[in-house]
């Protein structure tokens, strides 16, 4: 047993004196070293800058600009503030409620004047329409169902009276031959009295003359029966005519009713009042309408048009500035979206009425210059009284506060800050306006500058900026 237990037991090498201990203390001086390094890394920035905060000296800056055109104008004239607006707008609606079905327009679209926008639910109006129509071209035929018979009735008086002619020549062919016989008669009768003609050829001439006679009634008979047969035509005519009348009367009337059916039916289209654009859709296809929408069931406007060529200029403006102001008097326009864009325009109408309440007075002006980009409701600056062209050419050069100027023996100049210090650099002032001055050539926009540098200041120095 011991001598299995002897042969699990693990042969360690001897420990020599001291050698442990002191690689572990040269370990731990290393790491703590390390560590402190680390930490001046980490927190360089901040104690530099601190450090920066403690020595350097401070100073103020000013940045070199070109100065916004609106400024310039301004000193030219009397200013104020005002929007773009349309003299021509118009939010359109359907005449009467009922609920679009079809949009034929967006937000930016170019449309002409009559041209369709929407169209609302038009099923019922449009049946109307044809049945009107209808009833036009049924009262139309009637007319000609009545010229018809007033010309069938012209076509049975026309042979009425034809073969009343004819009968009136037989009634006097009968009454000739009526007369002829009597006229034998007598002279038979007296050739008999004296006996030169027998009773047999007086019979006969008797019978000869009472048949004429009764042809003669005959012939008469019939001329009166011609007779009623053309008064019955006329009567027909007349009938004919008078049923034409009423089909012609009824003609106006259908189609009266065909325009107010037509009238009834646009009203459910929208349709352009002018050449313009779509500035707004109020309403999408299945929302219902109404031209006096006063809740929310409804929409009242279904789009809103504006005519570009209209677009005007309104402000409002104060009422001790209006003697600077005349109608025709030139302006300069300078919209907040492009105010390096002057605008030309045109002093156009001046209210009549002021605004009490507001001590102001409404002008609109006319712009002369035409821009694409105007839009209405946009904010604009306007100056009266400067010519458009100081603003279209502002005056060259870089502005900069005349405090930054320093005198480095006989050169004047300004110490510029370039990457952390501070640089001079001599300046031709090209004229002094106040507290400013304009550098003509040298100097570019955003460039920094040191306002009222202190003598100890030189090339070369770092500085800390004061915001």
């Amino acid at each position: 047993m011991s001598s299995d237990l002897d042969r699990l037991r693990i042969e360690r090498e001897p420990t020599v004196p001291g050698q442990a201990g002191g690689s572990g203390r040269s370990t731990g001086r290393w790491l703590v070293l390390g560590l402190v390094l680390l930490m001046v890394w980490l927190v360089r920035r901040p104690l530099l800058k601190q450090l920066d905060a403690w020595t350097l000296p401070r100073v103020s800056i000013a940045v070199a600009y070109i100065p916004d055109p609106a400024a310039q104008v301004q000193a030219r004239g009397v200013a104020g503030n005002g929007y773009v607006v349309a003299r021509t707008r118009a939010a359109l609606s359907a005449e009467e409620p009922g609920m679009i079905v079809e949009m034929l327009v967006q937000e930016g679209s170019e449309v002409k004047r009559g041209d369709l926008l929407a169209r609302l639910d038009d099923r019922e109006r449009a049946a109307l329409l044809r049945g009107a129509e209808a009833a036009v071209h049924e009262a139309q035929a009637g007319v000609d169902e009545a010229e018809a018979r007033v010309k069938s009735a012209e076509s049975m008086i026309a042979a009425a009276e034809a073969d009343l002619g004819a009968k009136a020549a037989g009634v006097q062919a009968a009454r000739a031959q009526r007369l002829l016989a009597a006229q034998d008669l007598k002279r038979v009768k007296e050739l008999e009295e004296q006996g030169a003609e027998t009773r047999a050829r007086l019979d006969q001439v008797q019978a000869q003359e009472t048949r004429a006679v009764a042809d003669e009634e005959a012939a008469l008979a019939s001329q009166r029966s011609a007779e009623v047969a053309v008064q019955a035509a006329q009567a027909q005519e007349e009938i004919a005519l008078a049923v034409l009348k009423r089909a012609q009367a009824t003609v106006p009337v259908r189609a009266a009713e065909r325009d107010r059916a037509q009238a009834s039916l646009a009203k459910r289209f929208v349709l352009a009042p002018f050449d313009g654009l779509v500035v707004l859709k109020d309403a999408e296809v299945g929302e219902v309408v109404s031209p006096n929408s006063l809740g929310s069931s409804s929409r009242g406007a279904v789009v809103t048009m504006v005519d570009f060529d209209s677009l005007e200029v309104q402000v409002e403006l104060s009422e001790t500035r209006l003697s600077a102001v005349e109608v025709g008097a030139p302006a300069t326009l300078l919209l907040d979206a492009f105010p390096a864009e002057p605008l030309a325009a045109r002093v156009d109408r001046i209210w009549p009425t002021a605004n009490r309440q507001k001590a102001t007075i409404e002008v609109r002006l006319e712009i002369l210059d035409s821009d694409s980009r105007l839009r209405p409701d946009m904010g604009v600056r306007v100056v009266f009284g400067a010519l458009a062209e100081s603003a279209t050419n502002p005056e060259p050069g870089v502005w900069l506060p005349a405090a930054v100027l320093v005198q480095r023996g006989a050169q004047e100049g300004a110490l510029f800050l370039e990457q952390g210090r501070l640089v001079f650099r001599g300046l031709e002032v090209e004229e002094r306006r106040g507290k400013n001055i304009r550098v003509r050539t040298g100097l570019k926009v955003g460039e920094q500058a040191v306002l009222n540098p202190t003598p100890d200041l030189a090339d070369g120095d770092r500085v800390l900026v004061q915001l």
